[in-house]
């Protein structure tokens, strides 16, 4: 596959060919609807449309090596892991005030529409069908490994490569962001997940490994999990 042809290539898989093959595996099973299948079903999606690409993408031996190769022992010491947290702490801080913001708003001009990944995780949460755990896997761990492959390990070094090398470094982190953030459909929270979206992308750059960017997905969608169940 020519360099050139992967980064459009992985974009229909994201938009079209992955969420039509998921759906077709779903189809496949002819069970009636519960909870427990709704879990089911978002997490065959979710592995179909991002994780799966990392297997048959050539970029994806890379992603794979970011995800499983060992990090730099350099960033494991005082100050460099304590500006890796600061970094997170504050993108997550700063992505949660822009949400309320947005938010706030959005009912002030009469938007009524809310934010449809956390209308999603409510209406799971509501039914009470499910332990927390599997709620837990389902919608914060295998979102944070699976997404963070796919924008951070495939998207973002295609984009990179696609770029004149006189670009700005922080030019491919901000595409990923945009990408990251509009490809999870909500004007709401399109803001908090687009500062999220860059700090990832900058914590991918800068320790050349997925483990910070994981870490940090995970917690931000382990927080609004908690947030919600609690």
């Amino acid at each position: 596959m020519a360099q050139r042809w992967e980064l459009p290539l992985l974009l229909l898989w994201i938009l079209l060919l992955g969420p039509l093959t998921s759906q077709l595996l779903i189809s496949l099973s002819d069970l009636p609807p519960t909870a427990s299948l709704e879990l089911g079903k978002i997490l065959l999606s979710t592995l179909t449309i991002f994780a799966l690409p990392s297997l048959f993408f050539p970029i994806g031996r890379e992603a794979r090596h970011h995800l499983f190769g060992l990090i730099d022992q350099n960033w494991l010491a005082g100050r460099a892991l304590l500006h890796l947290l600061l970094v997170s702490l504050g993108s997550l801080l700063l992505a949660e005030v822009c949400y309320e913001l947005f938010l706030y708003l959005g009912r002030l001009i009469g938007y009524t529409g809310g934010d449809l990944v956390t209308e999603r995780v409510r209406q799971l949460l509501r039914s009470g069908e499910s332990p927390f755990l599997c709620l837990w896997i389902t919608l914060a761990v295998v979102p944070a490994i699976s997404e963070e492959l796919c924008f951070r390990g495939m998207l973002q070094p295609l984009i990179t490569r696609l770029l004149p090398i006189s670009s700005n470094r922080h030019l491919p982190w901000l595409l990923t962001a945009l990408l990251f953030s509009l490809l999870h459909f909500s004007p709401i929270g399109f803001v908090s997940r687009f500062i999220l979206g860059y700090a990832l992308s900058y914590l991918t750059s800068t320790t050349g490994r997925l483990y910070a960017p994981i870490l940090l997905h995970l917690v931000n969608n382990t927080l609004a999990l908690l947030f919600f169940y609690l």
